[in-house]
């Protein structure tokens, strides 16, 4: 057989492969489950009452030359616990700096399905290195770590004027709402902050 046949029919088998095997039962090595259906998320922080105002999806952002606020901020005045709202597997932990105000910025990725996927980042609204350690120390999960709803996933420090998180949720890369995906009892509880912080859930 012709060198050329082979690698052809061998292209074939891995592409069959992967199509075929693979990428059906990733889901499932993964415990990405359910494989494809849409989440019910609870709201992110173990004691609501500590929420002391919230920014609201889709805003506005003038410092962005007018794109969308892409979640929800939920702003703390204490050190609060801040747990899973949905079930899936940690993904990509990664530390950065906001470009605008000059704090620190930490990321947590929770894949739940092949489409679905959420991003908490911790904000505690501090630039100094030493207080981004503590807040990394205060950091419960890990890179391919398996969570269940409520399980906690750190604790958000008070750093300065705005600690919050901002809770992303993605539907492949689009964002959208968290509040439309979420159960009735964690929308209550965001119309309760709104409604006694006099904020907006999601502009649509």
């Amino acid at each position: 057989m012709k060198k050329s046949i082979k690698i052809t029919l061998i292209l074939l088998g891995s592409i069959l492969l992967v199509t075929g095997i693979i990428i059906p039962t990733l889901p499932f090595m993964m415990k990405w489950d359910p494989a494809y259906g849409t989440p019910v998320l609870e709201f992110p922080f173990e004691n609501p009452d500590d929420i002391i105002w919230l920014r609201g999806y889709n805003l506005i952002e003038e410092e962005s030359d007018g794109g969308h606020h892409t979640g929800i901020d939920l702003k703390i005045e204490n050190a609060s616990k801040v747990i899973s709202p949905c079930t899936g597997t940690v993904g990509l932990i990664s530390s950065s700096v906001n470009t605008n105000k000059g704090h620190i910025m930490i990321s947590i990725n929770i894949r739940i399905n092949l489409v679905w996927s959420i991003m908490i980042v911790f904000e505690p609204y501090s630039n100094s290195t030493e207080f981004h350690e503590t807040q990394l120390s205060n950091i419960y999960v890990k890179f391919s770590q398996r969570v269940e709803v409520g399980d906690e996933i750190g604790l958000l420090l008070n750093g300065g004027e705005f600690p919050h998180i901002h809770f992303t949720v993605r539907k492949y890369s689009n964002d959208v709402c968290p509040f439309d995906y979420s159960s009735d009892e964690s929308q209550a509880t965001f119309l309760e902050i709104a409604e006694r912080t006099n904020s907006t859930i999601c502009y649509h």
